[in-house]
């Protein structure tokens, strides 16, 4: 989407942004949720997409994007308890 608009020096900025994001939805997606979540929260999207309202995709979005770091981080603080106590 912004890609039209980019310079050398916005997509030099943009590109790691774009690899850590990946990262975390390959985490969550892999190892933090459940098949069924990852459905509900993208059908949350599509809901909103489908309605005209830039407010509710925007509402909706943001919704989904701090769901997902919350899930992220959550399984980061399992993880690294998991380790200090031996067990994986």
């Amino acid at each position: 989407m912004i890609e039209p608009g980019c310079n050398a020096w916005t997509r030099r900025v943009l590109d790691p942004l774009g690899t850590g994001a990946e990262r975390y939805v390959r985490l969550f997606v892999s190892q933090y949720s459940t098949p069924g979540w990852t459905l509900h929260l993208h059908r949350m999207l599509l809901d909103a997409y489908e309605i005209p309202d830039p407010e509710q995709i925007v509402t909706t979005l943001a919704d989904h994007f701090i769901e997902t770091e919350r899930v992220v981080r959550e399984g980061f603080v399992k993880q690294q308890h998991a380790a200090r106590s031996g067990s994986t």
